[in-house]
């Protein structure tokens, strides 16, 4: 029944697996700001947090790609994902989720290795 988590501006140094698995109830996520936390890809049990409004995971040390998994996401408005390390295109199911309000930017600006790639297109529909 859990509906908000803020852990925002802590030192944790990681994240279990599974961690938010049956989170189905959640409304708002804040873990921004976790600057040590080892490097962890998207959990992508969020996708069964239907009523997930608001997400921001920026500076938490996020690596790899985004899943293709926000279709389910239809009440998500804000999401924040803003100076980690995540690279790759951009999901397609952007254009089906909620998101209202997307950060996407500084994808560790002190290293060119990282970033978004491939075509913005997903955002024509859902922003434009």
């Amino acid at each position: 029944m859990l509906q908000t988590i803020s852990l925002g501006g802590n030192d944790f140094s990681s994240i279990p697996d599974s961690c938010f698995q049956g989170l189905t109830s959640l409304q708002k996520l804040s873990m921004a700001s976790n600057v040590n936390l080892a490097p962890w890809t998207f959990p992508t049990e969020l996708s069964q947090s239907s009523n997930l409004v608001s997400l921001d995971l920026g500076q938490t040390n996020l690596v790899g790609r985004l899943p293709d998994i926000f279709n389910p996401l239809v009440s998500l408005q804000d999401l924040r994902l803003s100076y980690n390390k995540l690279t790759g295109d951009l999901p397609m199911s952007f254009s089906g989720s909620g998101i209202h309000n997307l950060w996407l930017n500084n994808q560790d600006p002190n290293n060119n290795t990282f970033g978004f790639t491939g075509s913005i297109s997903v955002l024509d529909s859902k922003f434009g």
